[in-house]
């Protein structure tokens, strides 16, 4: 994996976790497909192109009074980074969630061209190959 491609993720998280869209979607390709896997939740979906991504998220977020997001590790998976995560929140219904949350970035030209969520640190590991 390339430094860029690190840096390039990392920007992009540290740009989610404050909020800063624009930020976040120049790292992304303009064709970027956003998988969100079965592990994750009930409705795995894919989607495409940045405005697809950008709706998906914000209809996720707005679900949440208290959001928060903590990257806990970086890996160098070859041409993928992957990123360990927490994600912990209250729901407008009041229901409380923390969980792991796997995600693996493949990156072209220092751009992300495909995401995977995974509900999971083990599952994602996995998937890109990784022992714990």
């Amino acid at each position: 994996m390339s430094e860029e491609n690190l840096d390039a993720v990392r920007r992009g998280m540290e740009a989610f976790v404050a909020g800063d869209w624009e930020a976040w979607v120049a790292e992304f390709d303009p064709e970027i497909t956003w998988e969100e896997t079965p592990g994750l939740g009930p409705d795995p979906a894919i989607y495409r192109g940045v405005d697809e991504v950008r709706a998906a998220v914000s209809s996720w977020l707005g679900v949440w009074v208290d959001y928060d997001f903590e990257v806990r590790q970086y890996i160098d998976a070859g041409d993928d980074v992957v990123v360990l995560a927490n994600e912990r929140g209250r729901s407008r219904t009041g229901v409380s969630v923390e969980r792991e949350l796997g995600q693996i970035h493949t990156l072209r030209d220092r751009k992300l061209v495909r995401t995977r969520l995974y509900g999971s640190w083990a599952e994602a590991r996995e998937a890109a190959e990784l022992s714990e």
